[in-house]
């Protein structure tokens, strides 16, 4: 009946494969809110949105689309901020910080 004889060359070793590193994704929106209210306001396209880490360092920078939405795909974890430049015409006057999650 069948019998395995026992090999006589050793096995290769496995090769290990990195551990993916996990990103998250930072988003929002640029908004024009000319009565000042908070609700219902129009996006503003093709605000310079920067994303700068926590040892100041500019890691992207995007344009608001034209819904004013920008996003920061496949970030490492970290501390980072967020900093809009205004365009012309355009003066802040109320900015709301995000959360983590």
């Amino acid at each position: 009946l069948g019998s395995s004889a026992p090999s006589a060359s050793p096995s290769e070793a496995p090769t290990p494969s990195p551990t993916p590193t996990p990103t998250i994704t930072i988003s929002g929106y640029v908004l024009e809110d000319t009565d000042n209210d908070g609700e219902g306001e129009t996006g503003i396209a093709g605000s310079i949105v920067k994303l700068i880490d926590s040892d100041g360092v500019v890691v992207a920078t995007v344009a608001s689309g034209a819904d004013g939405s920008f996003t920061f795909p496949s970030v490492v974890p970290g501390i980072y901020t967020v900093v809009q430049m205004n365009l012309p015409g355009f003066l802040d006057v109320d900015d709301t910080d995000g959360t983590t999650g």
